[in-house]
C-alpha cells in the first residue's frame, strides 16, 4: 500500500513539475509578446518624434541658412577597436576631412574643426592661406585676398598627447580632454 502511494505521488509530482514548465513557458511567452509590442510601439513613437524634428528643420531651412552659425567639425572614425588596429595612421585616416573648412566661404558660418592630429605651423599657415584665397578666387582677383583666420578655429584636444599610442576615435579623446 505504501508502495502505491508513493508511486501516485512521485506521478503527482512529475505532473506538478511539467504543469509549471508550461506555465512558466506560457508565462514567459506573453511577457516577451508584451515587450515586443512595447519596442515596437516605443520605435514608432521615435520615429514619429524623428518625423516631426525633420519635417521643423525642413520647414526653417530657409531660416537656417539665412542666419548666423557656427559649424563645428568633429571627424570621428568611431569603428570598433579591431577595426581600428589595422589602420595605419588612423589620426590621419580622421584628418582627412579638413576640407570642412571651407564651408566658411558661407558668409554666415564660422567653422570649429577640432583635429585628430596636432597641426604643424606650416600647416595651419598653409589652410590659412588657402581659405584667404577663396574671396580672390570668387571675385577673379588675386589682390582680393582676406584674412579668414577671425572666422574658423582648429582645435587639438590635449588627451592625444595622453593617449599617443592608442588608437582611439577622435570623440573618445575629446571625451577624455580635460575641460577648457
Amino acid at each position: 500500500r505504501r508502495f502505491k502511494e508513493r508511486c501516485r505521488y512521485l506521478e503527482y509530482r512529475h505532473l506538478k513539475w511539467a504543469a509549471s514548465v508550461i506555465a512558466i513557458s506560457w508565462i514567459m511567452r506573453i511577457k516577451m509578446a508584451r515587450m515586443r509590442q512595447q519596442l515596437k510601439r516605443t520605435r514608432l513613437d521615435q520615429l514619429d518624434a524623428f518625423k516631426r524634428r525633420a519635417k521643423i528643420f525642413a520647414s526653417s531651412w530657409e531660416r537656417i541658412t539665412n542666419s548666423r552659425r557656427v559649424i563645428i567639425h568633429i571627424p570621428s572614425l568611431g569603428y570598433n577597436q579591431t577595426i581600428r588596429e589595422t589602420f595605419s595612421d588612423f589620426g590621419v585616416r580622421q584628418n582627412t576631412q579638413m576640407a570642412r573648412l571651407c564651408d566658411i566661404k558661407d558668409p554666415n558660418v564660422d567653422v570649429i574643426y577640432i583635429a585628430a592630429v596636432p597641426l604643424s605651423d606650416e600647416t595651419l599657415q598653409y589652410y590659412s592661406k588657402l581659405l584667404g584665397l577663396c574671396t580672390a578666387v570668387a571675385n577673379s582677383n588675386p589682390e582680393n585676398q582676406c584674412d579668414m583666420t577671425d572666422r574658423y578655429k582648429i582645435i587639438v584636444p590635449e588627451a592625444i598627447k595622453s593617449f599617443p599610442t592608442h588608437r582611439m576615435c577622435l570623440s573618445t579623446i575629446l571625451k577624455y580632454s580635460p575641460r577648457e
